[in-house]
Order: structure tokens, then C-alpha cells, then sequence
């Protein structure tokens, strides 16, 4: 509804008070202070204030939240947009270069004779440039993947969680149904950050044996439950080196419209559920 109707309904109810209160003062055959009209107005009256200030004090604090999950969105674009960049830039640039050098090395090493002291030198370069190369690309995807695009979300999601267990000694148990398609790429991306960052904080902190990846469709959500075995922490007292990566999570659990729960206690290892509903 535009302004200037707005403008005629308060126009019209000014008027209808004006009228009511001229008749009241005209006719009244006591004082209107003293009348049951005039406490019933009062009573109305405080009523509407009442409604008023509820009214603006739910808007003001959606509008809070509107400006908090706009800052939240902002932030994970910028530090999405900053990832891929930079793994743009180790893959593009850096990567190529090395590939070339080792190029110039091979070309070099096969100018001399196979038994010669220089081809096994310059074969030791080719050897450690080629792991380089290697290195720089599971890093430029780690930083940035692109095997969702290739794998679909489940794989790619599968596959990062194998190779950061692999050599970490914590058993993993991974359980994931039909996942791929239901959401678009920057949802889907999200996704494998929260879980990479979930896997990051078992690693790093929870000093666990054994840890478990639930992700599966379930009446119109994404479930993820993530858990381990570990040392826990107290949720209402959250460690420092806990707190960075728990809201990396919740910050981008709320970009993607979903809710998270936290279950923790010192000594009883943690259980981190996550619902993102498809909108579909």
C-alpha cells in the first residue's frame, strides 16, 4: 500500500475522533472527564499505544536481523570471493610456472646421458617439482574446490573427509544418501566449507579416536550431524581456539537459511546437527 493511503486512513480516523469527541462535549449532560464514553476512550486509546510500541519494537528487531544476516552474507561472499581468487592465482600462475621450470629441467636432463651425474641431479629436481606441482593443486582445491562441479556434493564431500583422516589415526564413519542437485552451487559450497570446518576442529582439538559424518535428505532438509569421541568443551564457556570455527559454521549455516545445534560436555566428545531446508 502506498504512503498517501496510509496518509487518508490516519486523515479519516482523525477526522471520526474529532467528530466523536465534538458530539461528546455538545451533548453530554456531565462533564466528559466523568463519563463512561471518556473512559472508554482512554482505555482504547492506551490499548493502540500499546499495540504501537509492539508493532515497532518487532520491526525494529527484524530489521536487526535482516542487517545482521545481510553483514553475514556480505562476509561469506568476500571470503568465498577471496578463496577462489587465491586459489586461482596458486593454480594459474604459480602452478603453470613450476610446470613450465620443470619442462626447461627435462629438456636440460636429456642432454645428458642417463648415467651421467648431472641427469640423476637434475631428475631429483624433476622428481620434487612434479610433488610440488601436485601439492599446489590439492591445496588450490582444498582452498577452493572444484570437485563438487566434477564429483557432485556427496563425493567431493566423501573424498575430502578420507583424505583429512587418512593419516590423522581417528577412525571416521561416513554415511551420506542422494544429495546432489538439490541446491545450487553457492549452497552446495557452503556445505563442504561447514563440513570441512567441522573436520578442521576434530583434527585440530578434539583429540578423538573415532569420528562420524551423517548427511543425508530428510523430509524437505539437509541433516548433517557431525560427531567424535573426544575431550568436549563446555557450551556455554566456549575455548578461544574452539570459538573462530564454531562461528564460521553458524555464520554459514545461517546464509544458507538453516539452524544448528550444539551438544558438548568436557570429557564426552561433541555433536554438531545442522538443518538447511531445500525451499523447494
Amino acid at each position: 500500500m502506498r504512503k498517501s493511503s496510509f496518509r487518508w486512513i490516519y486523515l479519516l480516523i482523525l477526522l471520526f475522533i474529532a467528530a466523536d469527541f465534538y458530539f461528546q462535549l455538545r451533548f453530554s449532560p456531565v462533564p466528559f472527564w466523568q463519563s463512561d464514553w471518556f473512559l472508554w476512550r482512554v482505555l482504547v486509546l492506551l490499548i493502540i499505544l500499546f499495540a504501537l510500541m509492539l508493532y515497532f519494537a518487532i520491526k525494529h528487531f527484524h530489521n536487526i536481523d535482516i542487517e545482521k544476516q545481510k553483514l553475514i552474507n556480505k562476509f561469506i561472499n568476500q571470503q568465498d570471493e577471496s578463496y577462489r581468487r587465491i586459489a586461482s592465482e596458486l593454480h594459474d600462475s604459480i602452478g603453470q610456472n613450476l610446470i613450465v621450470l620443470n619442462n626447461e629441467i627435462l629438456k636440460v636432463s636429456n642432454s645428458y646421458p642417463a648415467d651421467s651425474p648431472e641427469f640423476g641431479e637434475l631428475n631429483k629436481m624433476n622428481i620434487l617439482l612434479t610433488e610440488s606441482v601436485d601439492e599446489l593443486r590439492n591445496i588450490s582445491s582444498a582452498i577452493f574446490p572444484n570437485k563438487i562441479e566434477k564429483l557432485g556434493l556427496k563425493k567431493a564431500i566423501e573424498s575430502m573427509a578420507e583424505s583429512a583422516f587418512e593419516s590423522s589415526g581417528i577412525q571416521l564413519s561416513f554415511s551420506a544418501g542422494n544429495i546432489d542437485g538439490i541446491f545450487g552451487n553457492t549452497i552446495e559450497l557452503n556445505v563442504f566449507r561447514i563440513i570441512q570446518e567441522c573436520i578442521n576442529n576434530i583434527l585440530k582439538h578434539s583429540e578423538s579416536s573415532q569420528a562420524g559424518i551423517s548427511v543425508h535428505f530428510i523430509s524437505g532438509n539437509l541433516v548433517i550431524e557431525v560427531t567424535d569421541n573426544g575431550k568436549g568443551f563446555d557450551t556455554k564457556n566456549i575455548p578461544e581456539k574452539h570459538g573462530l570455527g564454531l562461528d564460521n559454521i553458524r555464520n554459514r549455516t545461517i546464509y544458507c537459511g538453516g539452524s544448528i545445534r550444539i551438544d558438548s560436555k568436557p570429557g564426552k566428545g561433541t555433536k554438531i546437527k545442522i538443518l538447511i531446508p531445500s525451499r523447494i
